[in-house]
């Protein structure tokens, strides 16, 4: 502000000489046939660019809005890999278990969609809506044929697909859950709505630290973290830095470092943070300690 003054006159001092500049570009462009681009009156920002300045207004914003823009600005570069839940992390029914089975599945589930296949994933025979069906097995007729007549077609993501892209796929398809598959048309997870929804404003549910499922906090500040967790969600709900590039899982930033399966006891320094192996099975990293307060 200090120096505000000064640049109006700066400005009327030197407009003949950028009208000259201008002109003679305008003049060597034409020689070379290219014609230049017309400004609609403002100018055209990046991705970046827009970024840096959404990040550089919190005393305007409040933090909590910033966040959803930001997320916003992310879905474009964010593929549904990598907020997929994973196939081993799966849920689903199988009409070939025992009805006895199924059913306890259906009343005991917190998922309102399922994927309902035979023997495995890759024989999917369509999407259960479990509130479509809990008022119906107090019927004694109601078995595993019936719940089969209710299925929904299955609908299919495939692999790369940004999250931007699929927002639009499941309002076009007035879809609430897909099924993501490689080019060889095997599943490799599960992507709904809400997942989408949470990558932009954050955590919906009213869980804390404490309660998550893949992550403990123990009494010394270490947090004891189950290998399957997703890194984005990890970083979400802890505040860290793990890389958000290549690997979707800690167990695959792990082993991605490391090379091969470490054993129980096995140290690492992953993106500054202090990792011990706590438990390690045949072909994946179950549970590891990480020491946030010793990141260098």
């Amino acid at each position: 502000m200090a120096v505000a003054p000064v640049l109006l006159p700066l400005v009327w001092l030197f407009a003949p000489l950028v009208r000259l500049q201008n002109a003679l570009t305008r003049g060597l462009l034409r020689l070379e046939q290219c014609t230049p681009a017309r400004s609609n009156g403002g100018e055209v920002l990046s991705q970046d660019e827009l970024r840096s300045v959404v990040n550089e207004v919190t005393e305007i914003v409040p933090r909590r809005h910033l966040r959803v823009l930001v997320g916003l600005l992310e879905l474009e570069n964010t593929r549904v890999e990598d907020i997929m839940v994973p196939r081993a992390e799966i849920v689903g029914l199988d009409l070939m278990a025992p009805w006895s089975e199924l059913f306890t599945r259906l009343v005991t589930t917190e998922h309102t969609h399922l994927p309902v296949y035979r023997e495995n994933l890759d024989q999917i025979e369509g999407i259960l809506r479990v509130r479509e069906v809990l008022p119906l097995l107090s019927r004694a007729d109601f078995d595993a044929t019936a719940l089969r007549r209710g299925l929904r077609e299955g609908y299919f993501i495939p692999v790369g697909t940004s999250l931007h892209a699929q927002i639009l796929h499941f309002k076009h398809h007035r879809q609430e859950l897909g099924l993501i598959v490689n080019e060889y048309g095997d599943i490799r997870g599960l992507l709904t709505l809400r997942d989408i929804l949470e990558e932009v404003i954050g955590e919906i549910s009213a869980e804390s630290i404490h309660e998550l499922h893949d992550i403990y906090e123990e009494h010394n500040g270490s947090y004891l973290v189950n290998g399957g967790v997703s890194v984005r969600e990890l970083n979400r709900q802890m505040g860290w830095q793990l890389p958000v590039e290549g690997p979707t899982t800690l167990n695959g930033l792990i082993l991605e470092q490391m090379e091969s399966i470490p054993a129980v006891g096995s140290h690492l320094l992953l993106a500054g943070y202090p990792i011990e192996v706590v438990e390690s099975g045949s072909n994946a990293v179950k549970k590891v300690r990480i020491t946030p307060q010793l990141r260098s």
